[in-house]
């Protein structure tokens, strides 16, 4: 099996196709939802927030397309910080003028998987939304949402668990050679 470099453009692909897809998705799928729009719930799945269909419409557009690049974009301007701004494992060794480059670019890319993460996590709420305002009265079912942010939030840890590992474990066998 071949695994995912993210020192490849490969992640910014993957992201902008991502939100391409999640945003078409929203836009497709919101003509099924009322005029007004159930679009927050309380802990029991009841809701209690409603707003105009184009304005629900507009807010998680700008949400499924803003956060994940913004995310990648930010990121992407941290080789202009300076070094001491950046926490990082190993920093002298990782962002050492021979190794900055790679350090950035792979730190880079897993941004972007990131984003990809975060646009996926949003289709998915937005479904439970739709689903949400299918009922009458509007009602979020708390098991598919819960397990929905779970399998979100476990995602999160594997991707913050590569990141951490890249940097504490590479160093560490390249600082012994």
């Amino acid at each position: 099996m071949r695994r995912l470099d993210p020192t490849q453009p490969t992640s910014t692909k993957w992201l902008i196709g991502t939100v391409a897809g999640a945003a078409s998705y929203v836009v497709a799928s919101s003509r099924a939802l009322p005029e007004r729009v159930a679009s927050h719930f309380d802990a029991r799945g009841v809701a209690d927030v409603f707003v105009a269909r184009d304005r629900y419409v507009s807010g998680m557009l700008l949400a499924t397309i803003a956060s994940p690049l913004a995310i990648f974009l930010i990121v992407r301007q941290m080789r202009r910080l300076p070094a001491g701004w950046i926490n990082l494992p190993n920093k002298g060794y990782w962002l050492a003028p021979s190794r900055s480059a790679t350090t950035y670019a792979w730190i880079e890319a897993h941004a972007g998987w990131l984003g990809v993460l975060l646009t996926l996590f949003l289709a998915f709420v937005h479904s439970r939304v739709v689903a949400a305002n299918a009922l009458d009265p509007p009602a979020l079912g708390s098991m598919p949402f819960a397990i929905g942010l779970i399998f979100f939030l476990a995602a999160v840890f594997v991707w913050a668990g590569a990141l951490n590992a890249r940097f504490r474990r590479s160093a560490h066998v390249r600082m012994q050679r």
